[in-house]
């Protein structure tokens, strides 16, 4: 009878054949429909991906549309890009990686430029600016754009949208958090943790009530705890690098960096980038990508950050000595204070540090890296906060264990952190603003580190001894007079390339066995970059 429940149609008692005869009727059927579930889920994700390049300026894409955008990217625009993973996240999510260049996936001797977003779980712009940036390149480097051409055709780009994948889930997830940033509405904790909210975007009130349900937010201006900084595992990815600061003995400038590559005890996320900037996974040394220069992405200011991000042994004493001064004077006015002022010594470190730099060799040339991105920026240079819309690190606030600091003294790359929106996860409507704001310096910045300084190849002159024979590549050290920094050209073409500000310079380049030769060089002020070449004399 219509509306009544169905007999069971096999019951206790019914004969063996039946109940094989009735299980493999509902497997077939289940196999059915999964087929034609994936299938029509393999359309839908088809469909979802053609759209996704239209989508960068309306939504926030979640991990799996980045990964569908990178994917039809690199069909879309297969001749300039190349999609690969580098590694894992701690909750197990791939790391993706989008190389533009006219030779994606080849050894060139070309200088190599990477910006990593997203290293905070809460500081989101990055993961949408620089699929803005690609979709900019495929759309330009053949259509006149002399910039676009450059960073194609001259140079291989590197974007990493997001290095901590974990703190964004789902549709779901976006959606909720950006309605009710919008809306400003309180929602109790246990109301929004307990439904469709994942535990790594959670919402809840400022007080954290209940007591342990958000347990893993952190608050934001608004009222609200909104995603979380760290990774999977609680950890802020940004603090996890091995320092040099710490590590080298006696400083920074006499290192043995061995000690900075090891990746015993640090995040998965962080492992990953030290390994693939130190191309622990290449198949052969000559497969190795060696970073000039590059940028991560942040929120939470609008500034551009350059090293150091903490300070040197020398700095640190100098401080720690003034910091006692400053407690013992304390002491002395403050007789009723007693032993207690020596439970703020930390603190009165900081203190009696903050405005003070922390000078890298190259604070010329990252002051100017930095004043590039922010003059071409539509606002950062225009800064009421920091002059001219840059600070040094340290200057600002000392971290220890930053992925910029690691790179510029472990992996010889030229970082700078950049600090693009005040406001951290802005909603979706700013995106345009966003890209408008930023599209023109992430393009200065990768073309001036990449291509504006001094590039050029070393080679042995022992070829010419023998007629038709080939120039022999030599992976010589390069310095520059005044700099105590060093890097190094590599192999298999011998070449090298050194990021400087404008200005007059001397180069030498030296390697085991020969003779090394100085250059002088002017870096032109246009962006044009200059080359500077050396071939070496065995002294033998």
């Amino acid at each position: 009878m219509a509306g009544q429940p169905r007999r069971r149609d096999v019951i206790a008692g019914s004969c063996t054949l039946g109940i094989w005869y009735s299980y493999l009727l509902v497997l077939a059927v289940v196999l059915s429909a999964c087929t034609t579930e994936a299938s029509s889920n393999r359309q839908s994700s088809t469909e979802a991906s053609n759209r996704l390049s239209q989508q960068l300026t309306t939504r926030w894409l979640t991990n799996e549309q980045l990964a569908a955008w990178m994917t039809e990217y690199t069909h879309r625009c297969s001749n300039i890009s190349r999609k690969f993973s580098i590694g894992s996240s701690s909750q197990g999510r791939k790391l993706w990686v989008l190389e533009i260049s006219d030779k994606p996936g080849q050894q060139e001797p070309e200088p190599n430029f990477k910006y990593i977003a997203n290293m905070h779980g809460d500081e989101t712009s990055g993961r949408m600016l620089l699929p803005m940036l690609a979709e900019w390149l495929c759309d330009s480097w053949q259509g006149g754009d002399q910039r676009a051409a450059r960073i194609v055709k001259d140079m291989h780009l590197y974007l990493m949208p997001t290095m901590n994948p974990g703190r964004i889930e789902n549709p779901a997830s976006i959606a909720a958090a950006n309605l009710l940033m919008s809306s400003k509405v309180l929602v109790p904790c246990s109301s929004v943790c307990a439904i469709a909210v994942p535990r790594n975007v959670t919402l809840a009130h400022q007080d954290g009530s209940p007591a342990g349900v958000c347990r893993n937010s952190i608050p934001t201006a608004d009222g609200f705890a909104l995603h979380q900084r760290e990774n999977g595992n609680g950890v802020d990815l940004n603090r996890n690098f091995p320092d040099g600061h710490v590590l080298c003995t006696p400083d920074e400038d006499h290192c043995d960096v061995s000690m900075l590559q090891k990746t015993d005890g640090v995040q998965p996320e962080v492992a990953a980038v030290m390994r693939w900037i130190e191309g622990a996974n290449a198949k052969s040394p000559t497969d190795v990508v060696h970073f000039t220069a590059s940028a991560n992405l942040h929120e939470g200011s609008v500034v551009a950050n350059y090293p150091y991000d903490a300070y040197s042994r020398t700095s640190r004493a100098k401080i720690d000595a003034l910091a006692a001064a400053s407690q013992q004077a304390s002491t002395m006015q403050r007789p009723d204070v007693g032993p207690g002022v020596a439970a703020i010594n930390a603190q009165q470190r900081v203190v009696s540090a903050q405005g003070a730099a922390s000078v890298s060799p190259d604070d010329a040339t990252f002051k100017f890296m930095a004043h590039t991105y922010a003059n071409a920026h539509r606002t950062m240079h225009d800064s009421t906060e920091f002059p001219g819309g840059i600070t040094n690190g340290a200057a600002w606030y000392e971290i220890l264990g930053g992925m910029q600091d690691w790179n510029y003294i472990a992996a010889k790359c030229m970082e700078i952190t950049l600090e693009l929106s005040n406001t951290k996860y802005p909603p979706a409507s700013t995106l345009p603003q966003l890209w408008d704001d930023n599209r023109d310096a992430l393009i200065a910045l990768a073309v001036s580190s990449a291509l504006g300084g001094v590039t050029g190849t070393v080679t042995s002159t022992a070829a010419r001894r023998n007629a038709g024979a080939a120039e022999t590549p030599l992976p010589a050290t390069i310095s520059v007079q005044g700099i105590s920094w060093k890097t190094t050209a590599h192999l298999p073409f011998g070449f090298y390339a050194r990021p400087l500000a404008p200005g007059q310079y001397t180069i030498t380049a030296s390697y085991g066995g020969y003779a090394s030769v100085s250059k002088a060089v002017t870096v032109p002020a246009d962006g044009s970059g200059a080359r500077l070449d050396f071939k070496l004399r065995p002294l033998k």
